[in-house]
């Protein structure tokens, strides 16, 4: 007899918001469970079952968790060569000093 266990992703996409965070899961931890909605990061997850519902309706779950990440590199990487070019322009610099020893 195999144990199942029921990954936080898919209970949210079945079940929704509302039961996920309700969801108290006692095939873990054994004896005493875990109220798994109110101790993980859900971020993530809300995040990837809104990709998959609204966006990508035609790719797996699996698939759009393991490019949600390279997306949000891509992303994370492109704003921040923007806010590098932006405080490089001369114009920028001197104002960005003064508000910084001003802070100061």
């Amino acid at each position: 007899m195999a144990i199942q266990l029921r990954l936080p992703l898919q209970y949210l996409y079945e079940n929704g918001a509302k039961k996920f965070f309700n969801w108290f899961d006692t095939k873990v931890w054994y004896p005493i469970g875990r109220p798994v909605g109110t101790t993980i990061y859900p971020g993530m997850k809300f995040t990837a079952v809104f990709i998959q519902r609204y966006i990508l309706p035609n790719w797996s779950l699996n698939d759009v968790c393991c490019y949600v990440t390279a997306w949000f590199g891509v992303i994370a990487t492109i704003i921040t060569g923007l806010i590098a070019y932006e405080s490089s322009i001369p114009r920028n610099t001197d104002s960005n000093l003064a508000l910084f020893i001003h802070d100061i």
